[in-house]
C-alpha cells in the first residue's frame, strides 16, 4: 500500500497496512438536533437588533455593538459547518505494521502517531449511515455533580472519525495491536 501523505512520516522498514480519510462533505450529528435551533434563534436575535437599531437610527455604538454577535451566529449557523467539512478534508489516517497515524494538513498542521504496542483502549461507535468512529482512548467518563445532573467531557481524544467500513478497519487494528504486543522470540536478554 502506498504511503501517501504519510511519505515523510514513516520511520525505516515501517510499511501502510491501511489508509484512508473520513467521510467527505456534509455531517450532521446528533449534537444538532438542539444546537441547530439554538444558533438560529441566536443570529435572529443578532439580526433584529441590528434592524431595530438601523431602523431607529440609534447611532453607531449600538450599532456596532450587535456586529460581533451577528458574526458569531453566522458562523453557528453555517461556518462551523464549512470549518468541519474543510478539517475532514484535510484529514488523514493511516495504519502501520507498528503505528496508527493521523494527519491533519493545512495551515494548523498536526501529526499524531501513536504505538500499536502501547495502545490501552480501543473502542468503536457508529452511526444510523454506516459510517464508524474508532477511539483510541477510554469510554468518556461521566461525571455526576452535586444537583444530581450527569456530564461527559467531550470526547476529543485520537480517533479515526466517521470513516467507512471501519468493523474491518477496527478489526485489522485489533490484530496489529495483538501482534505488536506478542513476545518476540528473538527478544535479546
Amino acid at each position: 500500500m502506498t504511503p501517501g501523505p504519510f511519505h515523510t512520516k514513516l520511520m525505516d522498514g515501517e510499511r501502510v497496512t491501511w489508509s484512508g480519510q473520513p467521510v467527505q462533505g456534509l455531517i450532521l450529528r446528533r449534537s444538532n438536533i438542539l444546537f441547530i435551533p439554538f444558533s438560529l434563534l441566536f443570529t435572529g436575535m443578532a439580526v433584529a437588533w441590528e434592524v431595530v437599531t438601523i431602523r431607529e437610527d440609534a447611532g453607531p455604538f449600538f450599532m456596532l455593538w450587535g456586529i460581533p454577535f451577528l458574526l458569531v451566529g453566522l458562523y453557528l449557523v453555517i461556518g462551523r459547518f464549512i470549518t468541519d467539512v474543510g478539517r475532514r478534508s484535510r484529514t488523514y489516517y493511516a495504519l502501520t505494521d507498528s503505528r496508527v497515524l493521523i494527519l491533519c494538513a493545512g495551515f494548523a498542521s498536526s501529526f499524531i502517531a501513536l504505538i500499536l504496542r502501547d495502545l490501552s483502549a480501543l473502542r468503536i461507535t457508529g452511526d444510523f449511515k454506516g459510517r464508524s468512529t474508532i477511539h483510541f482512548t477510554p469510554e468518556p467518563l461521566v461525571i455526576r455533580n452535586s444537583g444530581g445532573e450527569t456530564t461527559t467531557p467531550a470526547d476529543s481524544g485520537p480517533k479515526f472519525e466517521s470513516i467507512e467500513d471501519g468493523d474491518a478497519v477496527f478489526a485489522r487494528i485489533s490484530e496489529a495491536v495483538r501482534v505488536n504486543r506478542a513476545p518476540s522470540a528473538f527478544r535479546p536478554d
